[in-house]
């Protein structure tokens, strides 16, 4: 008889099988047999066998699984899915860490700031007892002994200001002036009524005798 090249036969392979490379059938690419490999093994070469045998199963490849070519074997693990979940595990890290080192970096902005306001008003400050011993806020205002003899009891400032019984200063130098020409003494003393300071003449005569010492 005429002699047969083999290597040109396909297998004829019931459905869902498909012929392979091999000369035998197997399942299709991202598809697994449902049977193991070698189960199937003694019948890629046979094609007799295998067409007498029931149609075989075939599944799709699972999840994060797959299967290149066609053939018998099994689906094997991708690699994508650990890289995706290595990425992602290294995303959120990284995204803790950005997270934490803007905080770290905010709380430390705010703390400048505050340094940076509290030395502000410490600086206010200083400057502002330095202009009080230098200047006056408000004009220094003296009453000579011969006024308060004359006015013959304490009035309110109002008062000794209307008439006339008050001397004032403006600047710090000249009450300097006026304190290295005449005596002065400071005087404190309570009101003892809402409208007038002694209207029972208690403190004058104590406060005329002290001035007249």
């Amino acid at each position: 008889g005429a002699l047969v090249d083999t290597r040109t036969i396909i297998a004829r392979c019931p459905a869902p099988l498909v012929p392979l490379p091999s000369r035998g059938c197997g399942c299709g690419a991202h598809l697994e047999p449902t049977f193991r490999a070698d189960d199937a093994a003694g019948f890629e070469v046979d094609f007799e066998a295998l067409r007498r045998l029931p149609a075989a199963e075939c599944q799709p490849c699972r999840f994060a699984y797959h299967k290149p070519s066609a053939g018998n074997g099994r689906c094997v693990p991708q690699q994508w899915p650990a890289i995706a979940g290595t990425s992602v595990c290294a995303l959120v890290v990284i995204v803790v860490l950005m997270t934490f080192v803007r905080c770290v970096y905010l709380r430390r902005l705010l703390r400048l700031a505050e340094v940076e306001r509290e030395s502000a008003e410490k600086d206010r400050r200083i400057r502002q007892a330095v202009t009080g011993v230098t200047t006056l806020e408000f004009p220094l205002a003296v009453m000579p002994l011969s006024k308060l003899r004359e006015q013959g009891r304490l009035v309110s400032y109002e008062e000794a200001r209307d008439a006339g019984a008050l001397r004032f200063c403006d600047t710090v130098e000249s009450a300097v002036a006026f304190a290295a020409g005449l005596p002065v003494m400071f005087v404190s003393h309570q009101w003892l009524s809402r409208h007038h300071p002694d209207p029972k003449a208690q403190h004058y005569p104590a406060i005329l005798e002290a001035a007249e010492a």
